[in-house]
């Protein structure tokens, strides 16, 4: 996402490009026209309405309480005339041949995480609902596009073996960072059981003969 920010800065040279975490993540040189800023998006937004011409967030599943609430105020500080793109990705996972079963750790992990998230009260599957949120908003001309993206480079496809070769190094890296704060602070598996857990979920991942996909 922070390489996202800095390369449309550098396509858009004229453009006054914000971006936006809740942590300090984010590179200390940038181009002049890239600002990053640290806040939290749930919180009362201080810029003045109808001031962006395009605003683009991406995976915040499992870090918004009320989407609705954060749709209207994205519909209130985008132009008229303006656009909001949103990318997230299904937390689960498909196959069309029955190689990724019902019992294996990659669903029975996936479950565990969508369990976590309600009890939060921050759901994680929202991504089939994204486009009836931005038509309840007020926008206007809303289009949903769904992709396929593999878990591992299974495909014949060259094109999708070539994104799940990424995907691949993405989504194992990921199965901890994504989890473990999940599993031991709302769970209450504890560490050590979680690390387990998480590890028979990379070899899982690993699997070449698990024909898995995610839906983004």
């Amino acid at each position: 996402m922070v390489g996202g920010i800095i390369a449309t800065g550098l396509k858009f040279p004229t453009a006054k490009v914000i971006g936006n975490d809740i942590s300090a993540i984010q590179p200390t040189w940038v181009t002049p026209n890239v600002e990053f800023i640290i806040e939290d998006f749930e919180n009362e937004w201080l810029y003045e309405k109808d001031s962006f011409d395009f605003i683009h967030a991406r995976l915040l599943s499992g870090c918004v309480a009320n989407w609705s609430e954060f749709f209207a105020r994205i519909f209130d500080h985008v132009k008229p005339g303006g656009y909001f793109e949103i990318q997230e990705s299904a937390i689960w996972g498909w196959s069309d041949d029955g190689t990724l079963k019902p019992d294996s750790p990659l669903l029975q992990y996936l479950h565990a995480l969508n369990t976590a998230g309600k009890a939060m009260g921050r759901e994680l599957n929202i991504y089939h609902k994204l486009e009836q949120w931005m038509i309840d908003a007020g926008f206007e001309d809303v289009h949903q596009f769904t992709y396929l993206l593999p878990y591992s480079p299974w495909p014949r496809d060259p094109h999708l073996k070539e994104c799940g070769k990424y995907q691949a190094v993405m989504a194992q890296q990921a199965v901890e960072s994504y989890g473990l704060r999940l599993c031991t602070q709302v769970l209450g598996w504890g560490a050590e059981p979680s690390r387990i857990f998480q590890a028979m979920v990379k070899k899982n991942l690993r699997d070449k003969h698990m024909h898995a996909y995610v839906k983004e």
